[in-house]
């Protein structure tokens, strides 16, 4: 169906009342002559529409005023407002003389809203913005009349929020160089202060450094007064020693000497021995803890030879614990060095394997020749080395795990002697051993030809 153009007209339009009177009569009537009579519970209302106005023209729209919580100041035609006003109002106005109650208004602050609002109430024709941040702005208004018609153009006023001091970029860009200065300073006075610091340790260390070097040089000159007097006491006990080393085995040797003189012979000789390991070993210990050992008398030495007379004088030791030393040698085993020792190396491997094998075990010695290396080892059928034990068997003064199995002595010095001289002899040793299964030390030594200048021995 077709619609037809209508207008809806209330008692702001004129009529005597909103309501009219229905019920049995009708709600209206037109005259010949085009008035319209309307019926209402407050009388006839006479509406005559050739007398309607057609004036379309949107109405005027004004902003009435401004107000803020703060006062503004106008500058170039715009108003600025100071950075800290938190609330401005703004009152407007449309004029339309035909009915003013029904006109329309929509708000909108450019900078602030996306889309318009519509202001509901019209009696109350102000809006109200609170805390607008620092920027331009533009406030606008328009309204439309009765008939709907908008005046989009309506009434604008432009403003602008400054700044506050401390939320602009210079506020911030001051505070940064402040902290900076601030930063720069500190860490300038740190400085200082570790300087000073630095200064007053470095003192102190001196001071401690010269006091150190006095006491170590006085504790050195007493080291090496006791070295010398403890070298001397041993060097004047050693010749004694021999002597009663000689004459006892020279009584144990005689056929017609009473069997209670040579027992007791006997016991004065491995006293004697007893006493001069233990003189040996103090040397030694001297020497190492001096850094002293160096090779005076360098000769080609027959390891072959050398290793067979100290196992002559290491098996009458075995024999008491019967055990049995097993040699097996190679001919043309030359080494270079000094031939004392290389005895020391020998008799410290080879009575180390007496010492911590049991009752009833075999020892082996073996000297071979391995291309341009001579390579001498001791088996023994002991305990055995631990993992913990591998790890220090060579420091100084360390006693291990194991112990003698008969009782003997036992200072802790002869492993760390022994690579100290294989390694002075630029060789190599190293051991082969699980705990619980005896072990094997090898030492390694770079072979020579006999045939040379040297004085073989």
């Amino acid at each position: 169906l077709d619609t037809l153009p209508y207008q809806l007209l209330n008692s702001k339009d004129g009529l005597n009342s909103d309501e009219c009177s229905g019920g049995i009569q009708p709600a209206g009537y037109k005259s010949i002559t085009g008035k319209i009579y309307i019926p209402t519970t407050k009388g006839v209302s006479i509406f005559d529409p050739s007398k309607k106005s057609s004036d379309q023209s949107p109405p005027p729209v004004y902003v009435e005023s401004i107000k803020g919580d703060f006062p503004y100041t106008m500058k170039n035609g715009t108003a600025v407002f100071p950075g800290k006003t938190k609330k401005i109002d703004f009152s407007f106005t449309a004029l339309s003389f035909l009915v003013p109650e029904r006109v329309s208004f929509k708000v909108k602050m450019e900078g602030f809203d996306n889309d318009w609002s519509v202001i509901s109430n019209t009696r109350n024709r102000m809006v109200s913005y609170t805390n607008l941040s620092a920027g331009d702005y533009k406030f606008r208004v328009i309204a439309s009349d009765s008939n709907g018609v908008w005046n989009e153009n309506g009434a604008a006023f432009n403003f602008k929020i400054t700044s506050l001091f401390y939320t602009s970029p210079l506020f911030y860009s001051l505070l940064g160089l402040v902290l900076l200065i601030l930063t720069i300073y500190i860490y300038i006075l740190r400085i200082k202060n570790v300087r000073e610091r630095e200064s007053e340790l470095k003192l102190q260390v001196n001071e401690r450094t010269k006091e150190l070097r006095s006491s170590n040089l006085r504790l050195t000159e007493a080291n090496e007064q006791k070295s010398e007097l403890l070298s001397m006491a041993a060097h004047d006990l050693k010749n004694p020693l021999q002597a009663i080393i000689g004459f006892s085995e020279l009584i144990s040797l005689r056929k017609d000497c009473p069997e209670n003189i040579k027992k007791n012979s006997h016991l004065i000789l491995e006293a004697s021995r007893g006493m001069l390991e233990t003189i040996n070993n103090t040397l030694n210990i001297t020497v190492i803890r001096e850094g002293k050992v160096t090779i005076s008398n360098e000769e080609i030495i027959d390891l072959t030879e050398l290793s067979r007379l100290v196992v002559e004088i290491y098996s009458e030791f075995a024999k008491k614990k019967n055990q049995i030393v097993i040699t097996r040698f190679w001919s043309d085993c030359f080494i270079k060095g000094e031939k004392e020792r290389i005895k020391i190396v020998i008799e410290n491997l080879l009575s180390n394997a007496i010492k911590y094998s049991p009752l009833n075990r075999n020892i082996i010695l073996s000297v071979e020749k391995l291309g341009k290396n001579v390579v001498m080892s001791v088996k023994d059928e002991g305990s055995g080395f631990s993992d913990e034990d591998k790890k220090k068997m060579y420091e100084k003064f360390r006693r291990l795990s194991s112990k003698p199995t008969a009782g003997e002595s036992s200072t802790g010095i002869g492993l760390s002697i022994v690579k100290k001289i294989v390694e002075m002899h630029n060789g190599k040793i190293w051991l082969e051993s699980q705990e619980g299964e005896g072990s094997i030390f090898f030492v390694n030594f770079p072979a020579v030809d006999p045939v040379d200048t040297w004085k073989v021995k």
